[in-house]
């Protein structure tokens, strides 16, 4: 699963990892991954055939 939140500060997501998210019943363990911010965001483009796939005439 994963979960995408935000903090205040370092402190505020300590106190969301060990207080509140590993106190879910079923919640084993959490990894963190840190952005510290989101200059570039890219999709990836969707490329459609002419015709649809699988039919042959």
């Amino acid at each position: 699963m994963l979960l995408k939140l935000y903090a205040r500060d370092n402190e505020h997501l300590m106190e969301l990892l060990n207080g509140r998210i590993q106190a879910i019943p079923g919640v084993i363990s959490t990894e963190t991954l840190i952005s510290l911010e989101q200059s570039i965001s890219r999709g990836v483009p969707i490329i459609l055939p002419e015709k649809p796939l699988g039919k042959k005439k």
